[in-house]
Order: structure tokens, then sequence, then C-alpha cells
């Protein structure tokens, strides 16, 4: 950003201290050619910072997510002073959305208002039509969230004047969960919808027409058994399907534009990645003005959010013929090593190993005794193909419309016990065997595909090494 010139400044040697009048300062290109220059009057006393705008905007981009990179949190207050410069906005807000808008508000909350604020005037709108622009926006959208509900709405009616009603989807790391249960937007007006994938596993976001939740999710989980549904995106074709991202792997975005529905209602908001709709929904509330979307509470992001900080980055999506090769490493493996896999894939939220974890599935000793090592690696990748009878899920209907989708764990005298969240064992939900109109096995597994796309090779024959190391000595 700056380059700072010293000077030696000694008061009883004068042409010492005055050597450097009139320097001037030249940056060259790779070929030698002058990129930048400046050139000073008087010498510093002592010290001169001269601010140096780089020919290559990329460099400027690259070095702001060094800073949140490398100085963590120390970095808010240096990219908050530079908002305020033209030439290193964008760079600042991707350094800011690189740090996360909950660990900025949390660190600094006013400060960043304060900062963004001059950049939202009326009189600024013409600006507002670029990408970073758009991503300025977004990120002030963003804070809103996390400011008390006068200011909170002050900043809303600001970026409403200014273009489409910015929304940040993401989801919750480890949990099937986006981080917000619903947001709100008026009816008819642009919508500017980001989802971004901070999890370990493949996500969609699909906008559903109202009441079309269960139909829309059971119509994408059938997908799983249909060869072209990753080129589909397991997005099923159905009219009530409004809007949809692509399948977006571990660390990829993607912006939906759209009108937002001219008709108010609750329009369910739903990833149909097969296993996951049940869980992982929410609702755009559609309203027919401004004031009505101000009078309804803001939804606080979900506190888990900031759990999607420690992301991987996806690698691949495995078959078990990419790793037959990988087989053959196990045998030399580290276990320990392995066990820190184990943990970075979440398998301990739903399985056991020596009496602790979930109980969404079976322990780690009882399901590695029954497949040979080629069986279970197939098992990790494709957890649909074989589902053990006590670990089914199932998909009651009730009366009333709604349904229940999860675990059975009882049925008996005219009441079913249903474990709905597979990441919470303590937890069901009670359901009358008289209030059920239907009840369906589900053919996809709690366990979700994808868990191993973010670790490399080596990684997957240490989660194996580890899973033998498990296995009762014959």
């Amino acid at each position: 950003d700056e380059i700072v010139i010293f000077n030696r400044v000694e008061p009883s040697n004068l042409a010492l201290s005055s050597r450097l009048d009139d320097f001037r300062l030249r940056i060259l290109s790779s070929k030698r050619r002058t990129a930048f220059e400046h050139q000073n009057g008087k010498a510093p006393m002592p010290d001169v910072a001269i601010e140096v705008v780089p020919p290559d905007a990329r460099l400027r981009s690259a070095s702001a997510a060094a800073l949140a990179n490398v100085l963590g949190e120390s970095a808010i207050r240096p990219l908050l002073r530079r908002l305020g410069n033209d030439v290193q906005r964008a760079s600042a807000v991707r350094g800011l959305s690189e740090l996360g808008v909950q660990r900025v508000a949390a660190r600094d909350r006013d400060a960043l208002e304060a900062a963004l604020l001059p950049l939202l005037s009326p009189s600024k709108e013409r600006r507002f039509t670029s990408a970073d622009d758009r991503a300025l926006l977004a990120f002030a959208g963003e804070l809103a969230d996390y400011l008390p509900d006068e200011r909170a709405n002050a900043l809303r009616r600001t970026l409403d004047r200014l273009g489409p009603q910015a929304v940040v989807v993401r989801p919750v790391a480890d949990s099937l969960l986006f981080d917000r249960k619903e947001f709100t937007v008026v009816a008819g007006r642009p919508v500017e919808l980001v989802f971004d994938n901070t999890d370990i596993m493949p996500h969609n976001l699909v906008v559903a027409a109202v009441g079309a939740l269960a139909k829309v999710g059971l119509a994408g989980e059938a997908m799983a058994l249909q060869a072209d549904a990753w080129d589909k995106a397991y997005v099923p074709e159905l009219a009530e399907v409004l809007f949809a991202t692509k399948l977006l792997q571990p660390g990829e975005s993607e912006t939906l534009f759209f009108d937002a529905p001219s008709t108010p209602g609750e329009y369910p908001f739903v990833c149909t990645f097969p296993g996951h709709w049940a869980r992982m929904n929410g609702i755009m509330r559609v309203v027919a003005s401004e004031e009505e979307r101000e009078a309804l509470e803001a939804v606080p992001l979900d506190e888990g959010a900031a759990a999607a900080a420690s992301l991987r980055e996806f690698v691949k999506a495995w078959k078990p013929s990419d790793l037959q090769g990988t087989l053959r490493q196990v045998p030399n493996a580290s276990p320990e090593r392995g066990m820190a896999i184990l943990q970075a894939a979440s398998c301990q939220l739903c399985h056991q190993i020596s009496g602790e974890g979930g109980l969404t599935g079976p322990p780690l000793e009882e399901a590695v005794a029954k497949y040979d090592l080629p069986e279970l690696l197939e098992h990790l990748l494709e957890p649909s193909r074989s589902i053990d009878e006590a670990y089914v899920t199932e998909i009651l209907v009730l009366e009333d419309g709604t349904f229940v989708v999860g675990r059975v764990v009882l049925d008996q005298d005219g009441l079913v016990l249903v474990q709905e969240d597979p990441y919470d064992s303590e937890t069901v939900s009670e359901v009358l065997s008289k209030d059920i109109a239907e009840r369906t096995r589900s053919q996809v597994s709690a366990m979700p595909t994808g868990l191993l796309n973010t670790f490399e090779a080596d990684e997957i024959a240490e989660l194996l090494s580890t899973l033998e190391s498990l296995r009762p000595e014959k």
C-alpha cells in the first residue's frame, strides 16, 4: 500500500540531511519499465510515506486477502481504513469477507458501521452496478444482522435504495443446517441471494413454491438413483422449483438474481442433495411492503456459523475406482493421524468409538466388523448403496399435511418415537400412530455422501488405517 522513505537526519550535518532533496521513486515492471513514479521536493525529515497504486489490481486484491489470512483479526483495523479509498475499497471488502462479517462485527461492529455508512449515501447511487459494488452491498447487508434493530432497519432501508435486496446464506459446518432459518424480502423487488458453501460437504440451494418443501425435497432425494443426478445438481424438474443454484463443492459460491414472487407468503428454501432436505431448509418470507418487512423481527444468524472458519478445500468427488491404489497404502498408514481425519470428517457426531459418540449410526467397531477393506471404502463413499436395517430413515406424512423424517427408535402401543436430528440422539419427536397418513422408507442413508471430498488420498488411507485398527481380532 505504501513505501516509506527514511532519511538520516543529523542537525550537525545539513549536507547529509539534505542529500534526499528532489528524490525520485520509481517502481519498475518485470521488463524494467516504469510502472509507478513519484518525485518529492524537500528531503523527508525524518521520513515520508508514499501511497502506491499498483499497476495490477490483482496484486491489491491478493494482498488484502493475504493480510486477512496472515494477521487474522488483527487485520480488521487496517482493512477498515482502506474502505475509504476508492482504489483499495474492493480489495478491503474481499479481505474483510475473508475474515467473515461475524468475526469483524464481534471485534469492532461500530467501527465497521462507521466505515461503511459514508460509502452508502444516495449521492453515490451510480456506483452500485459492478461486481465489486455488489459485494460491498452484500457485506453491508450481512452487517445489519449484528446491529440493534433501529440501526439495522436504517441500514437496510439505505441498501434497498441502492440496489437489490442482498441476502447471504451459508451452511453451518458439519450440521446439515443453513445459518439462517428465514429471511424476508419485499414482493416483486429484485433479490440477490448469495449461497456460500463453507461446509465440508456438497450442497445446493433451491427456492420452492409455498407449501412445496416436502414435494421438492422428496423429488430431490429420489434422484439419488438417477445416473444423471449429479449433472442436474440434484434439482428436480418440477414447476414448484422457482430458483436454484448448481451443486456447490466446499469453498464454492453462487449468486442467484431474481425478482421476489409477487404473491406474499412463506417460500421454502432447501438443499435437495440426497439426505439433506428434511433438516437443511428455511423460509424466504415474502411480504407486501418495506414497512411490513421492517416490522418483522430480524432473524439472527446461527451461532454455529462461525465454525465455518475451519473450512477444508474441495479435493475431488471420490469414487471407489479412484482409490484402489490407496487401499494398498493402508497397512503402512498411520492410525494416529487417521484419528484426526476421522474427527475432521465429523464421524463421531453419528457413530460411537469405544462407547463415546453419537447413536445415529452403528458403532464403528460394529460397522468395521461387517465389511472387508474394499467394502468399507465403498460404504464410506456411497453410503446409500447398503443401509443397515436398524438405521433406515423413514418419512412420516401426517394427517395435517406436515411431515416427520428421521430414524424410528420406538414403535409400539400407538406411539412412534423419531430421531429427526441425525446429530442429536438425545432428542426425539413423539408421533401418534393414528395421526400418520403415510409412512415410507427412504432409499438414502442418513450418512451424507461426499464426506471425504475434502480429503487427499493419503489422508483417506490414514482414515482407513484407523478404522482397520478398530476391527475385532479373529
